[in-house]
């Protein structure tokens, strides 16, 4: 309070600061109690006698694994009840001993109608025995009966082989004066207790599954730490390149990947024979790879000396250096595809010689007879050695098979990769001191044509993915509104901002200039929207017309020559307001790519994923390992650029000071430090896959999760609670043995 006796803003301030908490409690309360409603939380339901009883059972069931087996002697002794009292004439036969057992099953009393309470005694059975009541008719099926004092239909004898219980006469038609049975089946142990059949069969598919989470988990690290560099925003921010060389080099990679696919991916199919031995024999396939492989690193090492050498002396590079650098590119090109194809044709042969290899050292009998081992006898321990060998050999040889099968398929992509980075690199270098030197409207006129030439191919490609599937159609409304909002900056920037207010723009300029960029973006996206009919794609699902324009002899779809030329006006206009000279943030936009493929293939469920494998490779593990791989080189990746941010920094800036490059930094300065969260984290995804898996296996791929599956199905709880228990096993294991290595590490 004030002198006048009025608050004080400070007071008035707090005030409101506690009045603004109550309210957000209260909204927060609000929409707690509104998701409790929509979550339909109702607690009479579990309080139900019948629910109650059934999840009993159930986890009754899954607490007593069905872990260990034991051969049971069944043993049936019956009891005579006659159905009415009166209705008969004949005498109620006694209760004798089994002659074989000893046991004495008695009823009191032995007649009697449907519906009526009769005691059930057993005596002088063997001990705990399991034992069963079931009604027997004169005529038709029998049918179990639970007794009514302890609700259960499976009975345990005392200690003294005695049991007592009440059972309900049945209701049966057209059977009164006639004679029934009450059996009594009872169980006795019998033999050595050894793992019950689902033991083993959850032993084996556990074995499965580990795997199936450690090929997933090995697949995705190399993958996942690629990315994770380029998805770590203190390693990609300082990353800028000027914009002609990045137009030139995007350029060039376009037509060299066109000219890889089209022409080099020959070469590549000639190397898969040579390698393979088709073409000169198998000596030439298994020296050839061998010598071009040599080749293409001396190769590598001769066209990129060491940096500090390159730097010095690239302004003073003359003629024939440049052309020693070209001939040096097309060669290493052609060295490194036929390289490739020759090691994936050689793989696939040597494949079938270890299949061949592996054939010949099994046991004869497993050869000749084609069936395993424990459907003749067991093996003695040579053959079993004999048998294990072969296995391991064939196993290398399905690996190798599958490495070069899996490169041959894709060869023509490799030969596209390759042609396109070299070639890329090539014309980089050789513009580097043309673009430099461009000044004035030049500059921008040259900037313009490949912005035109570079947002041409770009959204061409866009356009392509935008034929496959609604969504992707969205792809090139979203890049046209972002290059447009940026058009709109760099006109409000350069035409209306005088340059001493360009070096520190205030809020007024940065509120404009975001307000333009929205205003651009919007206008762009609903225009090319309109153009390109991409409503019909996203609200019926049709997709673009396969109608073709004629383009220099070449057919091109109509949709993606529209897409083109959205791309070409807007590119076009982007490089002629920027220039060649102007640095690019290219480190950011790497970032934000890596990082928004990351989430989206998080966001999606392995469970989705396995049910799009299952239904392109087919039912089985190979379905739940391409499932898993996938979601975890999303979360992986995620999980290291996050570790790779939070570094410290004094190393990165140690090693940047001594002159070193971006790859140097990053093995030197970044990589020793994120080793052990690294393997932190890859246990922890292979702990995470594991049980993962469990739930892959519900749509049919593969491992545990599938036997699981069945048994839930089948209502078999005993089964299914032995596989539960191997899951908890297995990822308590995987927990402490991945604490372990992280002690050791640290």
């Amino acid at each position: 309070m004030n002198n006048n006796g009025q608050a004080s803003p400070q007071a008035t301030r707090h005030a409101l600061i506690r009045l603004l908490i109550v309210v957000a409690v209260v909204v927060g309360f609000v929409f707690y109690a509104y998701g409790w409603t929509v979550t339909e939380v109702d607690l009479d339901k579990p309080q139900e006698a019948q629910r109650q009883e059934n999840v009993g059972n159930a986890l009754r069931e899954l607490l007593s694994p069905r872990i260990f087996s034991q051969e049971r002697e069944v043993v049936e002794i019956t009891a005579p009840f006659l159905m009415v009292c009166e209705s008969s004439d004949q005498a109620l036969p006694e209760s004798v001993p089994d002659p074989e057992t000893g046991g004495v099953v008695t009823i009191n009393p032995s007649c009697g109608e449907a519906g009526d309470i009769i005691e059930v005694t057993i005596s002088n059975f063997s001990p705990l025995a399991d034992t069963r009541i079931r009604w027997i008719p004169p005529e038709g099926q029998s049918r179990p009966r639970e007794d009514l004092i302890t609700g259960r239909e499976e009975l345990v004898l005392d200690s003294s082989g005695s049991f007592t219980g009440q059972i309900e006469v049945p209701r049966i038609r057209d059977t009164d004066g006639q004679m029934h049975q009450v059996a009594i089946r009872a169980a006795f142990p019998a033999g050595a207790v050894e793992l019950s059949d689902i033991s083993q069969l959850t032993v084996l598919r556990m074995i499965e599954t580990i795997f199936m989470a450690l090929l997933a988990t090995s697949i995705a690290i190399p993958i996942a730490s690629l990315i994770s560099f380029f998805a770590a925003r203190n390693l990609m921010r300082p990353i800028r390149l000027p914009v002609g060389k990045l137009f030139v080099a995007l350029l060039f990679f376009s037509i060299g990947a066109m000219l890889g696919a089209s022409l080099l991916n020959g070469l590549g199919a000639f190397a898969v024979r040579v390698g393979g031995g088709e073409e000169y024999g198998v000596i030439v396939g298994i020296v050839a790879p061998v010598i071009v492989v040599g080749l293409a690193i001396a190769g590598l090492r001769y066209l990129n000396p060491p940096e500090d050498k390159t730097r010095a002396t690239i302004a003073e590079t003359s003629g024939n250096d440049y052309v020693k650098m070209i001939v040096n590119a097309v060669l290493l090109t052609l060295l490194v595809i036929f390289a490739v194809g020759a090691l994936a044709g050689f793989f696939v042969w040597l494949a079938g010689q270890l299949q061949v290899f592996g054939d010949s050292l099994r046991p004869a009998f497993l050869n000749a007879l084609e069936i395993t081992r424990e459907e003749i006898y067991p093996l003695n321990p040579l053959e079993w050695l004999q048998n294990a060998t072969a296995d391991g050999i064939q196993a290398i040889g399905t690996l190798l098979h599958t490495i070069g099968t899996l490169v041959i398929l894709i060869m023509p992509i490799v030969a596209a990769v390759i042609t396109g980075v070299s070639l890329s690199n090539v014309a980089s270098n050789l513009t580097t001191g043309p673009l430099r030197n461009l000044t004035g409207s030049l500059e921008r006129i040259v900037g313009g044509i490949l912005g035109a030439l570079v947002g041409a191919i770009l959204f061409a490609v866009l356009g392509f993915l935008g034929m496959s599937a609604a969504l992707f159609g969205l792809l090139v409304p979203i890049v046209a509104a972002i290059i447009t909002g940026n058009i709109f900056g760099l006109v409000y920037k350069q035409f209306a901002v005088t340059p001493s207010k360009a070096m520190k723009p205030a809020r007024s300029q940065t509120a404009i200039m975001t307000v333009l960029f929205w205003i651009g973006a919007v206008l762009a996206f609903v225009l090319t929207f309109n153009t390109l009919n991409v409503g019909r794609a996203i609200i019926d699902g049709t997709l673009p017309p396969t109608t073709t324009t004629s383009i220099l002899g070449a057919e091109i779809y109509s949709y993606m020559v529209t897409s083109a030329g959205i791309g070409f006006v807007l590119c076009g206009i982007a490089g002629l307001l920027v220039g060649t000279s102007s640095n690019y943030a290219l480190g950011s936009t790497m970032y934000n790519l890596a990082r928004t493929a990351l989430n989206t293939i998080r966001s999606i469920e392995p469970l989705i994923m396995g049910l799009v494998f299952v239904v392109w490779v087919g039912i089985g593990p190979f379905a739940g390992v391409l499932a898993l791989t996938l979601h975890s080189i999303a979360a992986l990746g995620k999980l290291y650029s996050e570790q790779v941010e939070n570094i410290d920094a004094g190393p990165v800036e140690a090693i940047q000071s001594t002159g070193a490059g971006w790859l140097q930094t990053v093995v030197f300065a970044v990589i020793p430090q994120i080793i052990p969260p690294y393997i932190a984290f890859t246990m922890y995804r292979w702990d995470i896959n594991v049980r993962m898996s469990t739930i892959i296996g519900f749509v049919g791929g593969g491992g545990i999760g599938l036997l699981l599956q069945q048994q839930i199905n089948l209502l078999r709880y005993r089964d299914a609670g032995v596989a539960v228990l191997a899951i908890a096993v297995v990822v308590s294991f995987l927990d402490y043995t991945s604490a372990y290595i992280r002690e050791k590490l640290t």
